[in-house]
């Protein structure tokens, strides 16, 4: 049995979301239209940049200290807060079918832990 690697899941993260993401919103634009596909859409596109964002922050708070404080990664991540929250106010863009784009994330994480567990033929 080979030795689980936490860097290679991490990077596969990003290509799941992309992937299922692409499955879902055609089929989201079949079933409920444009807008909701659209929001669907825009909320996964928050949902990978979060994940990048948060990644590089607990890379940063688990790698060597460098004496650099988080004033940078605070700065981007509030600056997505507010962008999301300027965008699904003014756009007028379905708020539920963001939230479920931005749930992408979890379902990429999900999809990962199935992937290992059938790669490494856990029971």
């Amino acid at each position: 049995m080979r030795a689980f690697d936490f860097a290679a899941a991490l990077d596969r993260i990003p290509r799941w979301m992309l992937l299922l993401t692409c499955l879902a919103v055609p089929l989201v634009f079949w079933r409920v239209g444009m807008g909701f596909a659209w929001s669907f859409a825009a909320g996964a596109l928050l949902g990978y940049v979060n994940f990048r964002i948060i990644r590089r922050a607990v890379e940063k708070l688990t790698g060597p200290a460098t004496g650099k404080t988080g004033t940078w990664l605070f700065i981007q991540f509030a600056a997505l807060v507010l962008a999301a929250f300027g965008i699904l106010l003014i756009s007028g863009m379905n708020v539920t079918a963001a939230l479920f784009g931005f749930l992408v994330c979890p379902a990429a994480a999900v999809a990962e832990l199935l992937y290992e567990l059938i790669q490494y033929g856990h029971p």
